[in-house]
């Protein structure tokens, strides 16, 4: 487990030797792949892991490495494999388990998820409560559960993660890297209605269109926090100020903490930067 750059973790924490696949047009400058090839090629690692890290073969867990989190006393915010994808297909359900099994022993410290593939994270959670050795499983109370959406096209996956029974305020969105303008909301499968937060904050998950049967099957719940960011790296592609500011806007009306994570101001890509005259660093309660 190692010290983060990442300005809303304070430690990276990658049980798991794996190569991610990339799912959509966020992937294109995957820092993990770039690592990952390496990794790949290192004489100076295990076999084993240099094919997991190769993607030819399936994910390792690297079982020194598990109960990391359980040696750090100090109460920390760690992001869990960040290095890859803890929900892409390749990761078994049990294997999964195990990790969420030192996250629930580590109260004390606060896990963040992050996943394309809010779907499976769904999977997953149905898995456990019928199946896993802990009775009752829910996702734990100090684990928060994002899904990456860098755009319109991508929003799906919101409804997706939203749908999760999580522990209220634990879900997130992470608008990163941001590469075209979203708007958080209510698509409406049936009549195709748009609301957002503040209008479905007490609607349970049905669309207020009259007459129309749409809505979910669960209750509807609201994102606890928006990380948001431009692309990062030499390839870095650009991102509109205009996007973070009308997130920042559709959080501020929803009631939603937001967390301006970098941004492009003069060609160069700035960590925590000032918009409309402050930094946004807001966190949930």
């Amino acid at each position: 487990m190692n010290k983060t750059k990442i300005e809303y973790l304070d430690y990276s924490w990658n049980p798991l030797a794996m190569r991610c696949t990339p799912v959509s047009e966020g992937c294109a400058n995957c820092w993990h792949i770039a690592i990952a090839r390496r990794m790949a090629n290192n004489p100076k690692i295990a076999p084993e892991l240099r094919e997991a890290y190769s993607g030819d073969f399936p994910p390792v867990l690297i079982e020194s490495r598990l109960n990391d989190p359980e040696r750090l006393r100090k109460p920390s915010i760690i992001g869990v494999q960040f290095m890859g994808d803890l929900f892409h297909a390749s990761v078994t359900f049990s294997t999964v388990e195990l990790i969420m099994k030192t996250v629930l022993h580590c109260q004390h410290h606060t896990f963040v998820f992050l996943t394309k593939r809010p779907q499976r994270m769904a999977k997953y959670f149905r898995w456990a409560a019928q199946n896993s050795s802990l009775v009752g499983f829910q996702p734990p109370s100090n684990a928060m559960l994002g899904v990456t959406v860098e755009n319109e096209p991508n929003a799906w996956r919101i409804q997706e993660l939203l749908q999760i029974p999580a522990v209220h305020g634990k879900l997130f969105i992470s608008y990163e890297p941001a590469l075209g303008p979203l708007e958080l909301g209510f698509l409406c499968k049936e009549c195709g209605a748009y609301y957002d937060y503040s209008e479905l904050r007490y609607s349970e998950g049905d669309c207020l269109t009259e007459d129309c049967r749409g809505g979910y099957d669960q209750q509807f719940s609201e994102p606890g926090l928006v990380i948001a960011g431009c692309e990062s790296g030499p390839k870095h592609r650009p991102a509109n100020t205009d996007w973070f500011r009308s997130m920042r806007d559709q959080c501020q009306k929803a009631g939603v903490p937001f967390f301006l994570k970098q941004m492009e101001i003069g060609g160069k890509v700035v960590s925590m930067p000032e918009l409309d005259g402050r930094a946004w660093k807001e966190w949930p309660k």
